[in-house]
């Protein structure tokens, strides 16, 4: 993705879910819960776990949406993986297909491809912010 549309993802997709949040009801249990122990730390193993595997399967949904384009999408040019992950290599390795398109209009729409399903992802990973305890 290009950096205008990774600050789309970060700024403008993420506020509305934020704004959302907001707007949520307390946590009514929270003042009567002990403070967290000083020497824990702010990211545990469960969390830091969370964070990988939603870290992962966005990842791979993204990158997944851009490679289907490219090799199974009936307008798309419906190229082999092999050709797609040797895509720098492609005028000697395969002649037969234009290189131009991994720099063109079709290298264009991969890419709406894989900034729509994370902008998706993203909408329905907001509610993982939601209370744990409510």
């Amino acid at each position: 993705l290009i950096p205008v549309q990774l600050l789309w993802v970060n700024l403008v997709t993420d506020g509305l879910p934020a704004t959302a949040l907001g707007f949520n009801p307390a946590d009514h249990e929270i003042m009567r819960r002990p403070p967290r122990n000083s020497r824990e730390p702010f990211v545990g193993k469960w969390l830091f776990f969370r964070y990988m595997v939603v870290g992962t399967y966005v990842g791979a949904a993204t990158v997944f949406a851009y490679a289907w384009w490219f090799m199974f999408y009936s307008e798309g040019p419906q190229i082999s993986f092999e050709q797609l992950t040797n895509f720098h290599k492609c005028s000697d390795l395969f002649p037969e297909i234009g290189c131009e398109m991994f720099t063109n209009i079709m290298a264009s729409r991969a890419t709406t491809m894989s900034l729509s399903v994370l902008v998706t992802i993203e909408m329905f990973n907001a509610t993982n912010s939601l209370s744990e305890n409510e």
